[in-house]
């Protein structure tokens, strides 16, 4: 019996145990059914450790450190690459801050340092900006900086294989380190790549080719080897690709080495005083996504903790790119920006890192629109909303910090709808009810539209309404009108569609224009109503259609004779049966050539070419040589000229430039103390 009862005991106790160990949790999500509006996902069980969103079976946005939209802001660039200074080139290097919260960035293609004060809306340049070269107030691919405490600017000069120092406010730079050339001299430098200043000017550079950490002392001609130089490899005393260097309180080295041709081997190497290797705190665990990888290692930054920050280009087809944070000690790192496919906190090429004496974090990043962004850390607090942009069916999976995992239930999430089509049945075509009868319009009812709005023109009558479809009656003697429909749903109404009905035209209405003109007047406006039809004008001989034919309005420049202006409608079911006419009479006076010379001073003037676009000239034939002025006025009498002539025996021609009028008529007058001559000139 008591073997039994042992057994019995060592049951429950082994039951009970399995139950303490087990863990149960649940996802739930919420909100709005209309894209544009909040998700949220309430998670039971335990604190949340990461969120993946997922549209049907597609991952649209993961959600760790970051905890609202509100945490990110950009405060420098974003305006598209360029040389404005309110915009980056690309590639982009690394950023500095000082004290007073000002942002350096090194920005390469355009050969400059661009400083950008708090709140500034674009920035100044504090050094290079002269173009690519080698003189002092010149750079070459400058690809990061550093800024010490009283100001002074350390550039990391990568083409010229040298370091510049500038002072603030200075126009030109001096050379620290390197500026012997490109070599691997202890006085040279081969494609540095980075530069540290600590408290005392010592100057700890990146020598990326030559694959070491050169100390410079400040005021020394040549530098000593304090990491690397042991050649090319992955040695613990080796480095691939010195891109990046950052000292700690203790004088510790990091250094971020990439291997350009080979992400498995990037890593965060930690050298400290006087090692003759480095071991590794960061990476070195193959290429890839995971808390303890990279993708392609760009840049690193140590806070005075000893924590380190590093960004991360990512690999393709995963969501890597993103800013890791390295607790001391630690072995895997915490993504605290970035590492989303989509969403508001997405980075592309993030090139360099620095975290502001509020554990503020900013980010230099991307290559069509570089910008600096700024990040308020959340200390792990899990984001469980999310704002789809289009519709789906939307679910989370949760991960717990105890290991559990749960997948949420799906939510409907509709957009509002897309302009629906009107199809027609007629055999003519959309909408051509030539003879009048009924015709059944319809649309391909999409899922996202619940009900359709039909709007008929008159005189037309609504048949029967079936919500994707109606049938119509068109009366004889329609003309034409428009059919419009919109879509809606709980989210809102589509944009209409508009098909054009067509009937046999009527005979348009009353032309509207001038019924008088004067003899070869330009640019007259005749119009009837728009009837949705295509008009044919006719004018008469000598006049000409400058613009407009087939439409409902036209511009006229008239010949010297009256006549019958008229038009008809007409459209793919036929024409007008009956044309509209309106009767146009030619003005008597000013337009005409009034020659009457008071006495027989001046003869036979005539304006050349007329009409005319810009130069005229005006010959007349003097019998005596006298004082004479010319005018030139508007129909309106208003005078825009006045050129006084001295006139010769025999023939005289006068030039006139016109070419800053408008087109139309305008009067051109001759006049002396014996003569008034008036012409009419046509301005084109």
């Amino acid at each position: 019996m008591k073997k039994y009862l042992l057994l019995a005991c060592v049951t429950i106790l082994v039951i009970s145990n399995t139950a303490l160990h087990a863990q149960s949790c649940s996802a739930v999500i919420s909100g709005g059914s209309c894209t544009g509006t909040e998700l949220t996902a309430d998670i039971n069980g335990g604190p949340l450790a990461k969120l993946t969103w997922f549209d049907y079976t597609n991952n649209v946005f993961g959600a760790d450190t970051i905890s609202s939209q509100a945490s990110i802001s950009v405060v420098a660039g974003n305006h598209g690459t360029g040389s404005s200074s309110n915009q980056f080139d690309f590639p982009g290097g690394g950023i500095a801050i000082d004290k007073a919260g000002n942002i350096y960035v090194a920005d390469v293609g355009n050969n400059r340092i661009q400083k950008w004060a708090p709140g500034a809306v674009s920035g100044i340049t504090v050094a290079g900006g002269n173009g690519a070269g080698s003189a002092a107030n010149q750079l070459s691919s400058p690809t990061n900086v550093f800024v010490d405490a009283t100001g002074n600017v350390y550039v990391a000069d990568a083409g010229n294989a040298r370091i510049q120092k500038w002072a603030p406010g200075a126009t030109n730079g001096i050379t620290v380190a390197g500026g012997n050339g490109s070599g691997s001299s202890a006085n040279q430098l081969r494609g540095p790549r980075a530069v540290y200043v600590d408290a005392n000017g010592n100057m700890y550079i990146a020598d990326t080719y030559n694959y070491r950490i050169q100390r410079w002392k400040a005021g020394a001609n040549k530098g000593v080897t304090v990491a690397g130089g042991n050649g090319v490899g992955n040695g613990a005393n080796q480095f691939y690709y010195p891109i990046d260097v950052y000292l700690d309180a203790a004088k510790n080295i990091y250094v971020a080495d990439a291997f350009t041709e080979d992400a498995n081997y990037h890593r965060v190497q930690k050298w400290a005083p006087g090692a003759t290797s480095g071991v590794t705190v960061a990476g070195g665990n193959g290429e890839g996504a995971n808390a303890n990888q990279f993708g392609y290692l760009l840049s690193i930054y140590v806070d005075p903790a000893g924590t380190l920050y590093t960004t991360d280009n990512g690999v393709s087809g995963a969501p890597v790119s993103r800013v890791q944070k390295w607790l001391p000690g630690a072995n895997s790192g915490i993504t605290v920006a970035g590492g989303h496919n989509s969403g508001w906190d997405v980075l592309s090429y993030p090139t360099g890192i620095v975290v502001d004496k509020n554990g503020l974090i900013y980010v230099f990043d991307g290559p069509y629109s570089p910008k600096v962004q700024k990040y308020v850390p959340t200390s792990g607090i899990v984001d469980s909303t999310y704002i789809p942009s289009h519709a789906g069916s939307y679910s989370v999976q949760a991960v717990l910090k105890n290991g559990c995992t749960t997948t949420s239930n799906t939510l409907i999430v509709r957009a509002i709808p897309q302009t629906p089509t009107i199809y027609t049945t007629q055999p003519r075509g959309r909408g051509n009810l030539c003879g009048g009868g009924t015709d059944t319009f319809f649309v391909y009812a999409s899922d996202d539209i619940t009900n359709y709005t039909w709007t008929i023109p008159p005189p037309c009558s609504l048949l029967s309404n079936y919500n994707d479809s109606i049938i119509i009656s068109v009366p004889a003697g329609f003309s034409s009108g428009k059919l419009t429909v919109k879509g809606s749903n709980l989210c809102g109404i589509s944009q209409p569609d508009t098909l054009r009905i067509l009937g046999k035209p009527v005979m348009p209405g009353s032309i509207k224009g001038p019924k008088s003109v004067y003899a070869n007047q330009a640019g007259i406006p005749y119009s009837v109503a728009d009837l949705d039809s295509y008009h044919n004008w006719i004018v008469p001989e000598g006049a000409v259609i400058q613009s407009g034919q087939g439409t409902a309005s036209i511009s006229v420049n008239w010949g010297s004779v009256p006549g019958i202006i008229s038009v008809n409608s007409y459209n793919e079911c036929g024409e007008s049966n009956q044309r509209r006419e309106a009767q146009v009479s030619i003005k008597r006076g000013f337009a005409e050539i009034n020659e009457q010379a008071i006495s027989n001073s001046l003869a036979g003037a005539f304006v050349f070419p007329n009409p005319v676009k810009n130069n005229a000239s005006i010959k007349f034939t003097a019998v005596k040589q006298t004082n004479s002025v010319i005018e030139l006025q508007d129909m309106n009498g208003r005078k825009l000229l006045q050129k006084e002539i001295t006139t010769k025996l025999g023939s005289n021609t006068i030039s006139l430039d016109v070419s800053t009028y408008p087109s139309g008529t305008y009067l051109v007058t001759i006049k002396n103390s014996e003569t008034n001559i008036i012409l009419k000139l046509a301005k084109l």
